[in-house]
C-alpha cells in the first residue's frame, strides 16, 4: 500500500521489482504507456532506430523501424502515440496499438528541430485560468512538445491535425500557443496548472516553472541533494515528481512544489545509469530504462 507520512497530504509508493527485460536494445532514451486494452509500453530504441512495443511485464510484442533515431515519445489520452526524430527533423504520430506510422509531421525550416514530448495533464487536474495547455474532453489527441529553433527551446502543443512544425504562425498547421522557454532542454514533464519541469543537458539540477505566465521571471531551479546528471521526469497519481540520476543511480522524488522527499530506488535496488522513467496509465507499475538504456526494470508500485 501507499505510504501515508506525517507531512499532511503526503502519501509516497514504495516500489518492488518484478523484472527486468532486454530486447537486444541498442539504447532506450524514451518510453511512454499506452491506455487501451492491451496497456502496454512504448520504447524508442535510438541506437536500433526502432519503436519496441511490450506488453506490462517486458514481453515483446512488435517493433517498427524509423528512418531515423528515435529520441522521445508521448501517448496521449486517446492513445496516439508521438515520436520525435531529432535528426530527422520530425515528429512521427503512431498508432500503439496497431504499430504504424499514422502520420510524419516535418520541420519546415532546416535550422529547426524536435526533441522531447509529453503528455499533457487531465484537466481535471487543472484550474479555471490553466486551460491553455491540458487536455480537454475534445483536445485529448494533444501533447506538448518541444522544437529547437536558434539556440531555444520552444513548447507548443502538437496533434491530428498539425502538417508541419514552426515557430511562426502560418495557415498549414494548427498551433495555439508558443513559448520560447530555455536551451539545452533534453527531457521535460507537464504538471497540473501550466507547471513545467524538465532536465538540461551538462546541468546537475532541474528546472521548473509555468508556461502559462512570462517563463523566465516565473521559473526556478531546483537543487537536488546527490543527484548526478537528471536524465527524466515523470510524475505519480499523488502528484509527486521522480526524476532519474543517471551519474547517481538514483530515483528521487520530490513534491510538485519542488521539495525534495526522498530516494525511493537506488543502486541497491538494482538502479545502474537510468535514461528513462514512466509510469503505466494506472500508476501499478513503474518502468525504468537501466545501464544506458540497454535494459529496463519493471518495479510493481504500492
Amino acid at each position: 500500500m501507499a505510504q501515508a507520512l506525517a507531512i499532511p497530504g503526503d502519501v509516497r509508493h514504495s516500489f518492488e521489482l518484478m523484472v527486468s527485460f532486454e530486447h537486444d536494445f541498442g539504447r532506450i532514451t524514451g518510453m511512454a504507456a499506452s491506455g487501451k486494452r492491451n496497456k502496454c509500453i512504448l520504447l524508442c530504441d535510438y541506437l536500433r532506430k526502432n519503436l519496441v512495443l511490450v506488453d506490462s511485464r517486458g514481453n515483446f510484442i512488435n517493433s517498427l523501424p524509423t528512418e531515423s533515431e528515435p529520441y522521445d515519445v508521448a501517448i496521449t489520452w486517446s492513445n496516439i502515440g508521438y515520436v520525435t526524430l531529432p535528426n530527422a527533423r520530425s515528429v512521427l504520430q503512431v498508432d500503439p496499438e496497431l504499430m504504424v506510422v499514422l502520420m510524419k509531421i516535418p520541420c519546415p525550416d532546416c535550422n529547426n528541430s524536435v526533441l522531447c514530448l509529453s503528455r499533457l495533464p487531465p484537466s481535471e487536474t487543472l484550474d479555471e485560468s490553466a486551460s491553455q495547455f491540458c487536455a480537454q474532453d475534445d483536445d485529448k489527441e494533444y501533447c506538448m512538445v518541444t522544437s529547437i529553433s536558434k539556440g531555444a527551446s520552444y513548447a507548443f502543443k502538437i496533434g491530428p491535425y498539425q502538417t508541419n512544425l514552426s515557430t511562426e504562425d502560418t495557415e498549414s498547421y494548427i498551433m495555439t500557443k508558443t513559448i520560447a522557454f530555455d536551451s539545452l532542454v533534453a527531457k521535460f514533464h507537464m504538471l497540473s496548472n501550466n507547471n513545467i519541469i524538465y532536465c538540461k543537458s551538462g546541468k546537475d539540477y532541474i528546472i521548473k516553472g509555468n508556461l502559462d505566465q512570462n517563463f523566465s521571471p516565473h521559473r526556478s531551479k531546483i537543487v537536488i541533494p546527490k543527484i548526478e546528471v537528471p536524465s527524466d521526469v515523470c510524475s505519480d497519481d499523488f502528484g509527486n515528481i521522480y526524476v532519474s540520476g543517471k551519474g547517481s543511480n538514483t530515483i528521487h522524488r520530490l513534491t510538485e512544489e519542488g521539495k525534495v522527499l526522498d530516494i525511493p530506488l537506488a543502486s541497491q535496488h538494482g538502479i545502474k545509469q537510468p535514461i528513462a522513467i514512466c509510469f503505466n496509465q494506472d500508476y501499478t507499475k513503474f518502468y525504468v530504462a537501466n545501464e544506458w538504456g540497454e535494459k529496463v526494470l519493471v518495479f510493481r508500485v504500492h
